[in-house]
């Protein structure tokens, strides 16, 4: 099993950040991330990009596809905490 790095980025002074242990064949848990750093689920990006995800909000997209992509745009992948990859969205409970 394999971790990645996020940092939720609400602002350039955030500081939150997680660790959390992936299969790389399996889909991408929005819903897992987003209750961890306090975000509405449906409103999670990765990086700035909206994934689909079902309701149970996992992605059909697996992570060593989406880590994959990243990486082949330069974007952070999550190797490590100085590679994080940037976490966006709403906060629980957010307006509008």
């Amino acid at each position: 099993m394999k971790s990645v790095a996020l940092k939720l980025a609400a602002d350039a002074g955030t500081t939150e950040e997680i660790t959390i242990p992936i299969r790389g064949g399996a889909g991408v848990n929005l819903g897992a991330i987003g209750w961890a750093l306090g975000l509405e689920p449906s409103t999670v990006r990765l990086n700035g990009y909206f994934l689909s995800r079902g309701t149970d909000f996992v992605s059909s997209l697996p992570w060593n596809s989406l880590l994959s992509f990243f990486a082949a745009r330069g974007l952070p992948d999550g190797e490590s905490p100085l590679d994080s990859i940037l976490v966006q969205g709403k906060a629980v409970g957010q307006a509008g």
